[in-house]
């Protein structure tokens, strides 16, 4: 028997709606002792990519010198998790709450907003006991920022890339795993736990392995193009806007 619906579920297109409704059957009705959610946050969560906008910005502001635009853009076509990694190590030598006031400025700016379908489902979960995180390779320090101010995601439950930090201040030594592709799986597991989630959503090949941690009976959300990745493909129904799929 479906729930009440609720304002949050009346803002879910069609298709996304009775994917929440087979996953409200199958997991929260007679929950398991823990259920776990997991997204990637750029173009997933939000409409925009906080890493990216994020870079440009510093190096506006001449505070990144050693990693210009067009090299960032160049690598992100050649080996994007390298660049995605680069990125965050260019910060190198800034403070902290310098980064924090840029992410700031950029949420203060018609640049990145939380994607309404999305942000209706997290709070969806949320209300039934579901423990969202968020995985990006994105700065940590901007994901942490947008996931709480944006979705009300707790800083522990939102991973992004990192450094070292000594004084407050950043520097170029990365702390693994990050992130990243196959290292999503990697943070997963370290932080999060051998518990599979009953939700998995992303939009890039980087998102892949991620996607297929999703517990057999759970939801899967392709933010992406109309190309699905093969590893991710049966049974996926595509819009231009999201793919999900609730398992039979």
């Amino acid at each position: 028997m479906f729930a009440l619906r609720t304002s949050e579920e009346d803002l879910l297109p069609d298709h996304l709606r009775e994917a929440w409704r087979a996953l409200h059957r199958r997991f929260l009705l007679d929950p398991p002792e823990r259920r776990v959610a997991v997204f990637d946050l750029d173009d997933t969560l939000i409409n925009g990519d906080v890493g990216d906008e994020l870079l440009s910005l510093l190096i506006h502001r001449g505070l990144v010198r050693r990693f210009s635009w067009e090299q960032y853009r160049m690598e992100c076509s050649a080996d994007p998790d390298s660049a995605y990694r680069n990125a965050v190590r260019a910060m190198a030598g800034l403070p902290v709450k310098t980064v924090c006031n840029a992410v700031d400025s950029l949420l203060s700016m018609p640049l990145l907003a939380p994607d309404p379908w999305m942000h209706a489902l997290v709070r969806l979960l949320q209300k039934y006991g579901v423990e969202v995180y968020v995985l990006s390779a994105s700065s940590a320090i901007a994901v942490q920022v947008v996931a709480e101010r944006f979705f009300g995601i707790e800083p522990t439950h939102a991973f992004g890339i990192r450094t070292n930090v000594v004084n407050e201040i950043l520097t170029d030594e990365l702390v693994e795993p990050a992130p990243v592709g196959a290292g999503k799986v990697e943070v997963y597991h370290q932080f999060i736990g051998a518990v599979q989630p009953v939700v998995a959503a992303g939009n890039s090949l980087s998102d892949v392995p991620m996607l297929r941690l999703l517990h057999p009976e759970g939801l899967r959300i392709w933010r992406g193009g109309a190309t699905i990745p093969p590893a991710i493909e049966p049974s996926l129904v595509h819009t231009p806007q999201a793919s999900v799929h609730p398992h039979s």
